[in-house]
Formats: C-alpha cells, sequence, structure tokens
C-alpha cells in the first residue's frame, strides 16, 4: 500500500513539472533608454510622449490604443489618459537623456 501512494506521488510530480516546464514566461527587462528606442523605432511612439506611463507590463496593446486616440482628436480628449497616464511628475526628458533625436521609426528605413 505504502509503494502505490510514493509511486502515486512520484507520478503526480513528475506530471506537474512537465506542466510547468511546458508553461513558461519570457520577459525582458529594459533599461531606461533602450525602452525609448524601441518605442520609437518599432511602435513609431512620438518622442514627446516618451515620459509617460504605461498601465501594464504589455505595451504593445498600449501603444496601438494611444496612437488610434491620439490620431482621432489628440489626447486631450482621452479622459483615461489625462487622469491615469499623464506625465504628473518631472519626469526626465528621454529625447535628450537617451538622444533619441537621431532614432528613425523602423517602417520608415525600409520605404523605397
Amino acid at each position: 500500500m505504502l509503494w502505490n501512494t510514493c509511486s502515486t506521488l512520484n507520478i503526480l510530480t513528475i506530471v506537474a513539472l512537465c506542466i510547468t516546464k511546458s508553461c513558461f514566461v519570457e520577459s525582458k527587462k529594459y533599461m531606461r533608454c533602450e525602452l525609448s528606442k524601441e518605442l520609437v523605432e518599432r511602435y513609431q511612439i512620438s518622442k514627446t510622449f516618451l515620459s509617460n506611463y504605461f498601465l501594464n507590463d504589455d505595451i504593445s496593446d498600449d501603444v496601438e490604443c494611444a496612437k488610434r486616440i491620439f490620431e482621432q482628436k489628440g489626447f486631450q480628449y482621452w479622459n483615461g489618459w489625462s487622469t491615469y497616464c499623464r506625465n504628473q511628475q518631472n519626469l526626465p526628458n528621454l529625447s535628450v537623456a537617451c538622444n533619441i533625436n537621431t532614432v528613425t521609426p523602423l517602417s520608415r528605413l525600409f520605404l523605397l
């Protein structure tokens, strides 16, 4: 009886480890300037808005939403941005601090 219990626990442990191994999480820790450059190059974010916060770690949905709203009427009409995202602190001007005035969005680099 004890042997069956140990075998069952071992099998369950192995199955749990296999499931855990198959569900992995990917992350990247950005340095301040590295993220700024990626936002300009990859997501074509205006350099003016780089000192504002994003609400979670997934920036792709934030970028698309913000670009869509900004293209329509600008951020002043977006109450959520004014309430939760607008820079209320004196954050550094990342265009100057990261020297990204020379950075070009990737999509513009490949236009023929």
